[in-house]
């Protein structure tokens, strides 16, 4: 369940990057024109990159680090491929990822 979390949260982190950086989500366009919108995006956007690689389970750095980086690396594919096509439901995610690596995580302690 931590390694579905931090999944999610690599790619919360690239949606909050390309948020910013493209106009494929039109309804989210008052992020883009203001500076302090970029700079709040762009520092969460690290604040859950940083999160993601906390909760890759093991405890090794270097192994979370490599991880975190590769789900990076899929979760940008996965947006750049469909964000042009289905943008409110890769958005959509997106929204509702916080709430899901919540429940992930609490899930994964209730566990122990």
């Amino acid at each position: 369940m931590l390694e579905a979390a931090s999944i999610l949260a690599a790619y919360l982190a690239f949606a909050l990057i390309h948020v910013a950086a493209t106009d494929v989500a039109p309804w989210l366009a008052w992020l883009r024109k203001h500076p302090a919108g970029l700079l709040l995006t762009r520092v969460s956007a690290g604040a859950v990159f940083v999160v993601s690689m906390a909760l890759w389970p093991g405890g090794d750095v270097l192994t979370s680090i490599l991880a975190s980086s590769l789900a990076l690396l899929g979760s940008a594919s996965v947006t750049i491929l469909f964000a042009p096509i289905v943008p409110r439901l890769v958005y959509g995610l997106a929204a509702a990822a916080p709430a899901v690596i919540a429940i992930f995580a609490w899930g994964c302690r209730l566990a122990q």
